[in-house]
């Protein structure tokens, strides 16, 4: 398997993404894959890198993982649990779970956000929950909870 993922090729394949619509929630999102089975490189951890465009915000959501960023590239802000988190290159912020949030480019040039996540851990339990809040307040399912896994022995 490999175990060097490196940032220009990251960084690339960002760049030939940028022009797709992305996630409403995320923008151009990429995750790190074990290249032999597909899944993520650690059991229990997601690795991404995200692009956020010049003037981007996203929608806001709340999952039920816990995210830790790290600003590579950029300035923006994020709104996590009503406070306004103002990022700059190398800054580290945290948006637990359940905790609504958005993101937001202000600046004139790309952002780019690293994260590591526990989603696997959710995933594979079939615990994972995630919802949206429009501008007007109304709450509506991004994927629905539970997601029982017949094979799942805890699941039955």
């Amino acid at each position: 398997p490999m175990y060097i993922y490196r940032w220009d090729n990251t960084r690339a394949t960002l760049d030939r993404l940028r022009d797709h619509a992305g996630s409403p929630f995320d923008g151009i999102l990429v995750e790190y894959t074990d290249p032999v089975n597909g899944g993520p490189v650690v059991p229990t951890m997601s690795f991404r890198a995200q692009l956020l465009r010049a003037g981007e915000t996203t929608r806001t959501h709340r999952h039920t993982t816990n995210t830790v960023y790290c600003a590579l590239e950029g300035e923006g802000v994020s709104e996590v649990g009503g406070m306004e988190l103002e990022w700059h290159r190398n800054d580290v912020f945290i948006v637990p779970g359940w905790t609504w949030h958005s993101h937001i480019n202000r600046g004139t040039a790309d952002a780019v956000l690293y994260s590591v996540s526990d989603a696997p851990v959710h995933e594979k339990l079939g615990v994972y929950l995630e919802q949206e809040k429009s501008p007007t307040g109304e709450i509506s399912q991004v994927v629905p909870w539970p997601q029982t896994k017949p094979d799942h022995p805890a699941l039955g």
